[in-house]
């Protein structure tokens, strides 16, 4: 059908009230309605900004790395970055879920799979005698293996 015909075959006597039902039916949202409810000059958002430091989270870390062992039933020594007023959901951000994890040399992880996308960032740290992410590490995309550098983002 063209436009012309689409417009044609409009209802006669047509009400406001008889288009938003439909729409429903149809599972559209008129904005015209409920702009202010998704549209504002200001962020609208349910939970407070959270900031994690590195140093709080290396050092949990660390300690996860002399406890939790593969040996130890742990499949992946990770923590994730969870929003206090999110936590029911893991979340970071309501549209953002981030973790940490550490893989000692010698150790291989499981493969997995996302459902969205994922970032790894390989990080090194020189304070403290710390040293991350030397030697060669690999991360398997799509079965085929990369081999990872320092600060890679993939």
């Amino acid at each position: 059908m063209n436009f012309e015909s689409l417009r044609a075959a409009l209802p006669a006597g047509d009400t406001l009230e008889r288009l938003h039902a439909d729409m429903e039916l149809a599972r559209l949202v008129p904005t015209w309605k409920y702009v202010a409810d998704f549209v504002s000059r200001e962020p609208l958002v349910s939970y407070r900004p959270w900031l994690w430091k590195w140093d709080a989270v290396l050092h949990h870390l660390l300690r996860a790395g002399e406890l939790i062992t593969p040996e130890r039933g742990a499949e992946r020594r990770s923590m994730e970055h969870t929003n206090p007023d999110l936590r029911s959901g893991f979340s970071t951000s309501h549209t953002l879920a981030t973790a940490v994890q550490l893989v000692k040399a010698g150790e291989r992880a499981p493969a997995h799979r996302h459902m969205a996308a994922a970032i790894l960032c390989r990080a090194q740290r020189r304070r403290r005698c710390l040293h991350h992410g030397r030697g060669r590490a690999a991360t398997d995309v799509a079965e085929r293996s990369a081999a990872d550098a320092l600060g890679d983002l993939a």
